[in-house]
């Protein structure tokens, strides 16, 4: 499936049989008729429903890392839905985007008026919400569609990153809603050099999002 600016996109993730933690991912170019789909294990917490504008994650021969923002135009988000009903979001649990100096580079705006969508504005401290809404309002599924901007309930739940090299382990934090704090560096023999030895707060944790946690890279 090829994706162009300017289409409309919707996406996807419905749990079948309910409680079995196999998940469907579609994603529709409803501009183009064209369609992805992928049936996989998962296991959730159930806890909560996200859409998301993120930085993109890098995978090289070297490595996973994160790339910078790209700088994007302002994107609509609409007819948000969990579990087959609108998504009544709220101004107050919304997320923005920060650099690893707690700079703002992506802002979400208030939702709209249904409280089912919002905008969300790259390298922007502020947002105004969309005018209209996106088009018409396509079949809600029975999950929500899934894509650090607006979320309900987010939590930061730490990951395990024992024996990560740095660039994986600074997109694992990011995928689990926390970010990267202090990074001390120590030898150990025996170690590879660049990996990570010990972290601030344990695997399996729940932080306020987006807390910081520390890690000590081997020389």
């Amino acid at each position: 499936m090829a994706v162009h600016p300017g289409d409309r996109m919707q996406a996807s993730v419905t749990e079948s049989p309910q409680g079995s933690e196999m998940w469907t991912i579609v994603i529709k170019d409803l501009t183009r008729g064209e369609s992805f789909s992928t049936r996989l294990p998962y296991t959730s917490t159930y806890a909560t429903a996200e859409w998301i504008e993120e930085t993109p994650v890098v995978i090289d021969s070297s490595g996973a890392g994160i790339a910078a923002l790209p700088n994007l135009s302002t994107i609509p988000f609409d007819f948000a839905a969990t579990n087959g009903a609108r998504a009544n979001l709220v101004a107050a649990e919304q997320v923005q985007l920060t650099d690893n100096n707690n700079n703002v580079i992506g802002a979400p705006s208030t939702p709209d008026a249904e409280s089912d969508g919002f905008a969300l504005c790259a390298w922007s401290s502020t947002c105004s919400p969309p005018a209209t809404a996106a088009g018409a309002q396509p079949q809600i599924g029975g999950s929500s569609p899934a894509s650090h901007s607006v979320s309900q309930q987010t939590v930061c739940r730490v990951p395990r990153l024992k024996g990560m090299r740095l660039g994986r382990a600074k997109a694992a934090l990011r995928r689990a809603h926390c970010r990267l704090g202090t990074v001390r560096h120590r030898h150990r023999h025996g170690k590879r050099a660049g990996s990570v030895l010990s972290q601030s707060a344990r695997a399996g944790r729940t932080l306020r999002a987006w807390s910081r946690i520390s890690l000590t890279i081997e020389r």
